[in-house]
């Protein structure tokens, strides 16, 4: 979700692919509405892939131009972990100090649980409980420590898909048998490395790519089609999973709708591309990652009141949720100005 620059190709040198806003665009609404509405057979849709296609974005972005760990930790140190801790701590205070006294779930946390969660670094177990998307960033911390050291450490690039396949049944294990809840998110980070790897993978695989720079709409189009009804009768004939807390049902079925749908939305960007709107909160997804969270709670509750709906009803209703998720869409553009414009060290970007 950080910024996308990146050499591909000789005539796409240092030059945002547009389809990727687009499609990170659609991926983050996705989020959000995710969050906002609660009917069961949306979130069924919605969670199969939503999170695999960040992580798949953030591997076709993937670059290595530092030669040595360190600087490639720090580098990644400012740009995920910096935005993490920033609006991790600004949210807990935010809770602390106000949110929590009109939650009644929340009072029973204690105030000191979510402050260890800040450095623990996992999304489960209330550790998160001020802004749980926050895990995240994290998990994608965590994957992209392990897939620099994987392809560092492993010469031979035949074993690398086998490094990653051990990795999911690391994870696939812990989510049957153990379901230990990790620093930095390692269990789901571990899941969802094939992912990242794919699109690491892909963005040099002449066929995929012909794929992405399709001219011919209809192809395209048909293509996108046959994803996206294929994701659709897997995610409901496996149910609802959950990638933070390793919830797969069947992984086998997980996984291939998973690249099902993420595949659908990378066609879809492109078939839809450009699209400002959706490249405007593509652009800024990392922002809305880190602010949608609070923002969404404080909107569904000042339309229950202005509305005199009740917020279960607001939430599991159709109407009510893209009603809500429009209006959280709307209210996050302030916020995105305001920190773009004076706040943006909160993002772990350089001063300007």
């Amino acid at each position: 979700m950080t910024k996308a620059i990146t050499n591909y190709g000789s005539n796409m040198t240092n030059k945002r692919l547009e389809w990727i806003d687009t499609c990170k665009g659609l991926g983050i609404f996705l989020v959000v509405f995710g969050h906002v509405f609660q009917g069961h057979d949306a979130n069924t849709f919605i969670y199969s892939f939503h999170m695999p296609l960040f992580f798949f974005i953030s591997g076709f972005l993937f670059k290595v131009k530092e030669n040595s760990f360190k600087p490639f930790f720090k580098k990644k140190f400012r740009t995920i972990i910096i935005p993490y801790l920033s609006f991790a701590i600004i949210s807990y205070l935010y809770w602390v100090f106000l949110e929590r006294h009109f939650r009644q779930h929340d009072l029973m946390i204690s105030i000191y649980e979510p402050l260890v969660g800040i450095f623990y670094g996992n999304g489960n177990n209330n550790w998160m409980q001020p802004n749980i998307p926050l895990w995240f960033l994290t998990c994608l911390f965590a994957i992209e420590m392990i897939y620099y050291l994987i392809i560092k450490t492993v010469k031979r690039k035949f074993f690398i898909p086998l490094v990653v396949l051990l990795c999911i049944a690391l994870s696939v294990v812990n989510g049957f048998y153990f379901t230990y809840y990790l620093p930095l998110g390692l269990e789901a980070a571990l899941g969802s490395l094939v992912f990242f790897g794919a699109g690491h993978f892909l963005k040099s695989n002449v066929s995929f790519l012909n794929v992405m720079n399709l001219e011919n709409k209809f192809k395209l189009t048909i293509c996108c089609l046959i994803f996206l009804l294929l994701n659709i009768l897997l995610a409901f004939y496996n149910g609802l999973v959950d990638v933070r807390q390793s919830v797969f049902q069947n992984f086998y079925i997980y996984y291939i709708a998973a690249f099902c749908g993420l595949l659908s939305i990378v066609m879809l960007a492109k078939l839809i591309n450009p699209n400002r709107v959706l490249s405007y909160f593509g652009t800024n997804s990392l922002t809305i990652l880190c602010i949608h969270e609070p923002i969404k709670r404080i909107v569904i509750k000042t339309l229950s009141v202005v509305l005199e709906i009740d917020i279960t009803i607001l939430r599991s209703t159709l109407l009510g949720g893209i009603l809500t998720g429009i209006v959280v869409a709307i209210a996050l553009v302030p916020f995105i100005i305001l920190i773009n414009k004076y706040f943006y060290f909160l993002l772990g970007r350089l001063a300007k």
